[in-house]
């Protein structure tokens, strides 16, 4: 087996190789511009490193957001042409989930990315002697909506808790705890791991099914929605 993982949903890009019993290739970066002319050839370069070929991958698995739009769907659109070509299953797992996998504390963790607006994608979720498990699905969140969610200590993990903290209240910060161990930033050799997870539950989907996880609309589809944009035809 070869599992190419995927994860470029932030300025945060990287890739891992994984034969189903250890990491073969692991590469990591960092773009503030679009990752579609580095993530091709990173892929060529680690494929060469193992001595494998692109026809060699047997499955692949991506990051779907929410994130960056163009990150995402970079991540999506190349993890579908490697499926398409191979005629090989897909992986999803979304990015908030990535960021909490790696917490083993058995409390409430809130992973949080910007979204922008003083809003973050968040979500919940709960470790427990089963893994992690998802208390509130990823969804847009306002400061006063993680009021509501956030009652009692909880790791807090993701870029969004610094677009919240200046305007925290006392009661809300007492309650949050930060690790420095833990990324704020996906990772494909932490997607790789939870991949094989998925694989032994058959949790695979094929290439056409594989779909980016936006939550919310981007900016030119807003303008759309609301008339002050025109659609080409």
């Amino acid at each position: 087996m070869l599992l190419l993982s995927i994860s470029t949903s932030t300025s945060f890009g990287s890739i891992c190789l994984h034969d189903g019993k250890v990491i073969l290739h692991e590469d990591s970066w960092h773009l503030e511009k679009s990752h579609a002319e580095v993530l091709g050839p990173r892929i060529q370069l680690g494929l060469d490193a193992i001595k494998q070929k692109a026809s060699d991958i047997s499955v692949v698995a991506c990051d779907i957001g929410p994130g960056s739009f163009t990150g995402v769907r970079i991540g999506v659109s190349t993890a579908k042409a490697f499926a398409y070509a191979n005629n090989i299953p897909v992986i999803a797992v979304d990015s908030l989930r990535l960021l909490a996998e790696p917490i083993k504390e058995p409390i409430q963790i809130v992973s949080m990315r910007d979204a922008q607006r003083q809003e973050v994608y968040a979500a919940v979720y709960k470790r427990d002697s089963d893994g992690i498990q998802e208390v509130a699905t990823p969804q847009l969140m306002s400061l006063e909506q993680l009021e509501k969610s956030i009652t009692s200590p909880t790791i807090v993990v993701g870029d969004g808790y610094e677009v919240l903290k200046p305007n925290l209240s006392k009661t809300l910060d007492k309650f949050i705890v930060r690790d420095s161990k833990y990324l704020d930033h996906p990772s494909a050799t932490v997607l790789s791991g939870l991949s094989l997870v998925h694989l032994k539950l058959n949790k695979t989907l094929e290439w056409k099914l594989l779909e980016p996880l936006y939550i919310r609309l981007s900016a030119a589809e807003e303008k759309l929605v609301k008339g002050e944009l025109k659609r080409h035809v």
